[in-house]
């Protein structure tokens, strides 16, 4: 057997890898990139379940929602009226593009953010949290999908609930360790301010007065009204001890002596500016006593009895408006995830 023969046999192969060299590293890393993307996609999904559990602790109710199956023109929109808390939890792709499911909802966010139709108030009221996971070693694009849903959803009038987080792939540069710690992290902060919004929404609903299981609200209701009414009394009061206005002569104006000293020294002139004056003030008293019949006449009714601002059926309305339960709004969570 040639021994040369052999030699050329085994060097085939290597040159044939030699040349295609740059198609197998291609391969490599659109493999390694396919893998990080599947492990993101389904951390992605373990962290809905996990925040959904947390959330379910707090007597909450929370939707799992896939951004693929969210058509962002009907359903945004109704998170303005809602008490939802939207969470986004959104992953970054290759070169910084979003996941497949995510694609036709980031493109939506991004041109409603700069359409001049919607505004900067469009979804004003809307509350929103968002968590990004990205990978740090392609630090041109860490976290972009997050950034700009966080971004644009600001730009839209949306509210933040709590600051963006981010999840780092890259345990060498991640800030807790790992991406777990990370969600972790800012899973406990999104928790804490989950409460303290549902103990403001139950504050809201009775005013924050509850002692010993008893609302206080309906009680300082009555008690203001109870007060208004007094007040009211002694307003219509006062009207009534009101002097009656009375028209001035030129005497009461200005004094019997000084009337007598002028009737031997007052030329033509100055006695006609005396008279406007004098015709000036009794016009006034007149319209002042005109104003203040109006209004006692208001205050009285046929038989000269003082008319009371709120009748007995009116303040009976008016206290079952008042007293009546209001129907208490859930705080909601939707979780949204790609």
């Amino acid at each position: 057997m040639d021994p040369s023969a052999d030699i050329w046999d085994l060097s085939s192969p290597l040159i044939s890898l030699w040349i295609n060299r740059f198609y197998i590293y291609l391969g490599f890393a659109v493999s390694i990139s396919l893998w990080i993307c599947v492990q993101i996609v389904i951390e992605m999904q373990g962290f809905a379940t996990v925040l959904a559990e947390a959330v379910t602790s707090l007597d909450l109710p929370v939707a799992i929602i896939n951004l693929k199956e969210y058509d962002p023109d009907d359903h945004l929109i109704e998170e303005v009226t809602s008490k939802n808390v939207c969470v986004f939890l959104v992953a970054t792709y290759t070169d910084g593009l979003p996941t497949e499911s995510a694609e036709w909802f980031c493109k939506w966010l991004e041109e409603a953010s700069i359409d001049f139709r919607f505004g900067k108030t469009y979804l004003k009221g809307m509350r929103d949290a968002v968590f990004g996971l990205g990978n740090s070693a392609y630090a041109s694009h860490f976290n972009k999908v997050g950034k700009n849903v966080d971004k644009w959803l600001w730009m839209l009038g949306v509210h933040r609930v709590m600051s963006r987080g981010e999840g780092d792939c890259d345990v060498v540069k991640s800030k807790h360790g790992s991406i777990e710690a990370n969600f972790r992290a800012w899973k406990t902060k999104f928790i804490s301010q989950l409460q303290a919004l549902q103990k403001g929404e139950r504050k809201k609903s009775c005013g924050g007065h509850c002692k010993k299981g008893k609302c206080e609200s309906h009680q300082h209701g009555s008690e203001e009204r109870e007060e208004g009414s007094q007040e009211q009394d002694e307003l219509h009061h006062r009207d009534t001890k009101e002097e009656e206005p009375f028209e001035s002569s030129s005497e009461e104006e200005f004094g019997g002596e000084d009337h007598q000293s002028l009737n031997s020294i007052v030329d033509v002139e100055d006695l006609g500016k005396i008279m406007d004056h004098v015709k000036k003030e009794k016009r006034e008293k007149e319209q002042q006593e005109e104003k203040s019949g109006l209004f006692r006449n208001m205050g009285r009714n046929e038989d000269g009895e003082r008319r009371a601002m709120i009748t007995p059926a009116l303040r009976e309305a008016l206290t079952k408006q008042v007293d009546a339960p209001r129907e208490r709004s859930l705080l909601q969570t939707h979780i949204l995830w790609n």
